[in-house]
């Protein structure tokens, strides 16, 4: 790094090159396609602002449906929109 506090073009762009080259691996390194368009209960519970076991009583109630054979839960993004579609309407029927 140079004298000055902030780093130079070339030392920001080496940073960004080392974390998409990290992000790419991860990606790759996923087992299944469909894991990278899935959500886990931590990740749902953040964007519906509700507690993880509230997301975990949904799925025990069968309104949200998880993969198979995973642990923990996740969710197809899919399923994610299908859920908040029913809810939305629930919500604007006078349900839920």
């Amino acid at each position: 790094m140079n004298t000055n506090t902030q780093p130079t073009l070339d030392e920001k762009l080496d940073a960004l090159t080392r974390r998409i080259d990290e992000l790419g691996q991860l990606i790759t390194s996923r087992q299944t396609p469909e894991l990278k368009f899935c959500l886990t209960v931590e990740e749902l519970s953040s964007r519906w602002a509700l507690g993880p076991e509230a997301v975990r009583r949904l799925v025990r109630n069968k309104e949200l449906r998880p993969l198979r054979g995973f642990r923990p839960f996740r969710f197809t993004m899919e399923e994610v929109r299908r859920y908040e579609a029913q809810s939305t309407n629930s919500a604007r029927k006078g349900g839920r």
